[in-house]
């Protein structure tokens, strides 16, 4: 007898993220709008922006100089945003001391579900280790959604937070970096039934396993 592992869908924090920002109807634009990117992530408006912030800050370039890059290949319609979050960005690092570290890594499951947790930045600022998320959206993050965000970091990396690591999630709409929530209880159940909102919509839309 053949044994056939049961086929998963693999989604970002982020892209989940995305879909907590949301409430009724609007979650299911959210899984349509995933749906149509087919997770190609060559097709999402914000990929150059995002891998452009990791080379550089893993390289020690300046903003100025990813700006420059940046600019000379992609399309015009994306000048106006990116040169807005890249200037919130500057104006956020400021004159600040900062190097790259590797940020932690790690994956949660629930039923077919694979959520990835991948913090985009690890950044030693002014001496301080942060973890941090981008959000990439051009509006910023509701309360509740940077509150469970955050959690989520502090629930799953408790040696991080052990020792003393900020979490953070930086908005580039509004160069602000939020590093505060108050705790949630029962963090596990609330994060199930947002994975089980998800998959409920995710499967009425014709949604398939992620390779």
């Amino acid at each position: 007898m053949s044994l056939t592992s049961t086929p998963t869908l693999s989604v970002s924090l982020n892209k989940l993220a995305v879909f907590l920002q949301h409430t009724g109807h609007k979650k299911r634009q959210a899984v349509q709008s995933m749906l149509a990117t087919d997770f190609d992530l060559t097709k999402v408006f914000y990929w150059p922006l995002l891998r452009g912030l990791l080379t550089m800050h893993q390289k020690g370039n300046t903003v100025d100089m990813l700006r420059r890059e940046l600019l000379a290949r992609v399309s015009p319609k994306k000048h106006p945003l990116y040169t807005l979050y890249l200037d919130n960005y500057k104006t956020l690092l400021g004159r600040k001391k900062v190097s790259w570290f590797s940020p932690p890594a790690t994956n949660w499951r629930y039923r077919e579900l694979v959520l990835r947790i991948r913090p985009h930045l690890g950044l030693t600022i002014n001496g301080r280790r942060h973890v941090v998320l981008l959000w990439m959206q051009k509006d910023p993050m509701t309360r509740d959604s940077r509150q469970f965000l955050l959690n989520c970091l502090w629930h799953f990396f408790p040696d991080e937070l052990a020792a003393g690591t900020t979490f953070g999630i930086v908005e580039l709409c509004t160069g602000k970096l939020h590093t505060k929530a108050r705790p949630l209880p029962h963090l596990e159940v609330l994060l199930q039934a947002e994975a089980e909102y998800f998959l409920l919509l995710w499967n009425a839309l014709g949604g398939s396993p992620t390779p």
